[in-house]
């Protein structure tokens, strides 16, 4: 190899690296989001509806979907995390009001609450990542 074609290689890596940590924070994301939305306990579904992920802050509108299976909610996350550009932020969030009481652990159905679960699986997911650059 000589040195044009490795500026021409090191130059196509480097535009490669944004994409890549991008999706594999959306990856860790999703991950950890669906540990947290597994474990939101359920007796109506109004807390397991009412996760969500939005791109930049996390949104304010309140919710009122009932979904104790969690799939359509699993659905709407990964619909928003996919139209995440490299250096967006990404929001998890729940504004369910009651959704602080159950993850501190009010719910005998979840007594460890529902996010640090979620996020020890986000950080063993980005402790994992392998980036395969300049394949």
């Amino acid at each position: 190899m000589n040195l044009d074609e490795f500026s021409v290689r090191i130059t196509k890596i480097a535009a490669e690296i944004p994409v890549k940590v991008s999706d594999s924070v959306v990856d860790a994301a999703m991950a950890g989001s669906k540990v947290m939305v597994n474990s939101t306990p359920v007796l109506t579904g109004r807390a397991r509806g009412g996760w969500r992920a939005s791109l930049g802050a996390p949104g304010s509108e309140g919710s009122t979907v009932l979904d104790p299976s969690s799939d359509a909610t699993h659905a709407a996350m990964v619909s928003a995390s996919d139209k995440k550009k490299p250096g967006e932020p990404l929001a998890l969030y729940n504004n369910v009001p009651y959704i602080i009481y159950l993850d501190a652990g009010s719910s005998a159905k979840a007594p460890a609450g529902m996010t640090p679960a979620g996020l020890r699986e986000i950080m063993r997911k980005l402790r994992s990542i392998k980036l395969g650059l300049g394949k």
